[in-house]
């Protein structure tokens, strides 16, 4: 286990930011991102009770802010807790050193140390650093990496071939989403049945609402794809239409279902939109998810795991991630 090294200037401050520090964290983030975040979206992320945020101050000014949103996983068939890391921003001018007393190291150690492993109310941490930034926590000895993420690619076919006649599509939206409760809970339990083996955020129906269709500021298409003789559910498919492309944000369905669903939303995407689908997957599934017709590329996108606290060790968690575009924050 780590220990935080104390800052070499008594003008450093580190401390747990809170409400009254929005304004602060939002010039951060322009300075950082170069775009703006609304009060509206920096509430929906962090609500109460699901999240934390640590800040490094200096002179009074915040120079650096790490923290993480809270996400119920299971690991490997067991109910854990899991904080996806978020919003890791630093300043300019307090990104001159990686040494292990700059504002950055500060303010991931003592966000780790806090918030995640065995005796912390998160056991593991996730999130989606380049390989670039994985490096450097390395460096600092906070991150190992145990996976990697891999673009999907499917083309549209120019040819409109016909849709998939035992099949069809229903929209799902504010007004109707009751209705399909319990049908994207059942998807939801057969989903998790069939990868007792991996790691997997929770994609129940109060998830799903909670991610897609209460976004304050980006809409998304739910679709939900069944049986036109039974009218059993089939899957869930979740897309963020973009000028050139319909990114996969997410989908729910049993493994074993997984490429022919994948198979008819490229389909229907395709005659609806003219436009590829792309998502992205854990590398370690990608191949074993995509339909003939997909294109896998490797994406610069690392899955860290904490190595700053006592928690499971990397090696016990290599490759066992199920992610897709729908797990980061900003897409």
């Amino acid at each position: 286990m780590g220990e935080i090294a104390p800052p070499t200037s008594g003008l450093l401050e580190v401390r747990p930011l809170g409400a009254g520090d929005l304004p602060a964290i939002q010039s951060l983030f322009r300075d950082v991102f170069k775009q703006d975040l609304s009060d509206a979206f920096h509430a929906w992320k962090y609500r109460d009770g699901h999240s934390g945020a640590v800040g490094v101050f200096r002179a009074g000014k915040l120079v650096a802010h790490y923290a993480g949103i809270g996400a119920d996983i299971l690991l490997q068939g067991k109910p854990a807790k899991a904080l996806q890391i978020v919003d890791v921003m630093v300043s300019v001018e307090a990104r001159n050193t990686v040494r292990a007393n700059s504002p950055f190291f500060l303010a991931a150690s003592t966000f780790l140390q806090s918030h995640i492993g065995y005796q912390q109310p998160y056991l593991l941490g996730y999130g989606f650093p380049s390989h670039r930034h994985l490096r450097l926590a390395q460096h600092l000895n906070l991150y190992a990496p145990v996976g990697g993420m891999t673009e999907l690619r499917i083309e549209a076919d120019p040819k409109g071939r016909l849709s998939d006649l035992r099949f069809r599509w229903r929209r799902l939206e504010h007004a109707n989403w009751e209705r399909y409760v319990a049908s994207a809970d059942a998807l939801w339990q057969g989903m998790q049945a069939s990868l007792t083996s991996g790691i997997l955020v929770r994609r129940d129906a109060k998830r799903l609402a909670y991610r897609y269709l209460q976004h304050p500021h980006q809409p998304y298409l739910l679709w939900m794809l069944e049986s036109r003789l039974t009218g059993r559910p089939s899957a869930i498919v979740v897309l963020k239409q973009e000028a050139e492309r319909l990114l996969l944000m997410d989908i729910v369905t049993p493994l074993d279902r997984m490429r022919d669903a994948l198979r008819l939303t490229a389909l229907q995407t395709s005659r609806q939109f003219s436009l590829p689908l792309v998502g992205w997957f854990s590398a370690s599934y990608a191949a074993q998810v995509a339909p003939t017709a997909a294109k896998l590329t490797a994406l610069p996108i690392s899955t860290p795991a904490n190595i700053w606290t006592d928690g499971p060790k990397p090696d016990e968690l290599q490759d066992l991630w199920w992610l897709t575009a729908g797990d980061t924050d900003f897409l």
